[in-house]
């Protein structure tokens, strides 16, 4: 690591007060592996910003956190001559390239790992737990809510890459499942987006899926104004136009400036900071304070972590193996199932939003 980079990760940790000196193997301690400079450092700063604003509810926690540098190479470097040798701590939090967290998990250590990604296409094990839910999970729960308030018919319009045309395959699959109707399904370039949408029957859809970041998702609801389809919620004749998307990165900058075009809609981003959320007002207020524009769901799901932790480490006595079985007996609730499945892939439903009036409220 560069002389810069580690100046920059010094001032970053002394900042957000994350570490402290603790004699070492404190049952505690969280290493937690960063892209703080790099390629990936705007989702690093999301996760170091989401650790501080734990760490500041929980004192006695100390967070050791280490720069990849969006390095696969350093990533691996760091979990074997610092984490291994020097950390020893409770549990790793991987970092959110898929490319360094594979790299790291292939290096098969003794370690609890605790990731706040999805976790697609990375290798799964007793001792790796990720904390989002897939987007095909998203995907197929933005159609069950659209289909229990009435409307069945819809539409998939998706980016022209192989991801979109899986989601596009899984939505369809769901509508048809649940006995919907495809009204249409088309992709577009993501990377040139249509100056006018052609959609066939476009008049007969009751609803429209597009999985997509949450900029190029408010480009096309405008688009799809001008073509005739407002969004609306469904009344009970059946009448309106629902916008479903996954939205991700979704602000309340974004939803201020196109307050017109998402009206009725329902998003699934993964995490919004613009709705009202016990579980995470506090993280809210920090990021807040920072003036950050946006609090991606690699943030919530860090926080969510961190905050998860310390009833379980209490009573696994600083045990690696006994918080593992203890973060895989997880619950959700009567009746909900467990947390993880048996290859640690997130089962809860994912959060959904409505906006509705001018207001953002969470669907329970």
């Amino acid at each position: 690591m560069s002389v810069a980079e580690l100046e920059t990760l010094a001032k970053l940790t002394a900042l957000y007060n994350l570490q402290h000196p603790y004699p070492s193997g404190t049952p505690w301690r969280i290493s937690a592996l960063v892209p703080v400079t790099g390629a990936w450092s705007p989702l690093g700063l999301q996760m170091l910003q989401a650790l501080a604003a734990a760490r500041a509810e929980i004192p006695a926690l100390e967070i050791l956190v280490h720069n990849t540098n969006s390095s696969p190479g350093t990533a691996l470097q760091l979990l074997q001559e610092e984490i291994l040798l020097k950390d020893r701590p409770l549990a790793v939090i991987l970092p959110p390239d898929p490319d360094s967290a594979r790299l790291v998990l292939s290096a098969g250590a003794d370690l609890l790992f605790l990731s706040p990604a999805d976790g697609t296409d990375l290798p799964t094990s007793a001792s790796v737990f990720y904390a989002q839910p897939t987007r095909k999970t998203r995907v197929e729960v933005l159609i069950l809510q659209a289909i229990s308030e009435k409307a069945t018919r819809l539409g998939i319009l998706v980016p022209d890459t192989s991801s979109g045309r899986e989601l596009a395959a899984a939505a369809a699959a769901a509508i048809t499942k649940n006995r919907g109707t495809v009204v249409f399904n088309t992709t577009y370039d993501p990377a040139k987006l249509p100056q006018r949408l052609n959609l066939p029957n476009l008049s007969s859809a009751q609803g429209i899926l597009i999985p997509d970041a949450a900029e190029r998702v408010a480009s096309l609801a405008r688009r799809l104004a001008v073509a005739g389809a407002f969004p609306a919620p469904i009344n009970a004749q059946g009448k309106g136009f629902l916008l479903l998307a996954t939205a991700e990165a979704l602000s309340p900058s974004i939803v201020s400036r196109n307050a017109r075009y998402l009206e009725g809609g329902i998003f699934a981003p993964g995490y919004y900071s613009g709705a009202p959320d016990p579980e995470f007002n506090t993280m809210n207020a920090f990021f807040t304070r920072l003036k950050a524009p946006v609090v991606l769901s690699v943030a919530s799901e860090t926080y969510w972590w961190i905050k998860s932790l310390p009833i379980p480490a209490v009573r696994s006595a600083g045990s690696r193996t006994l918080l593992r079985e203890a973060i895989a007996q997880w619950n959700q609730g009567p009746g909900l199932g467990r947390v993880f499945d048996t290859n640690g892939k997130n089962q809860r439903r994912p959060r959904l939003y409505r906006f509705l009036s001018g207001q953002m409220t969470r669907i329970p």
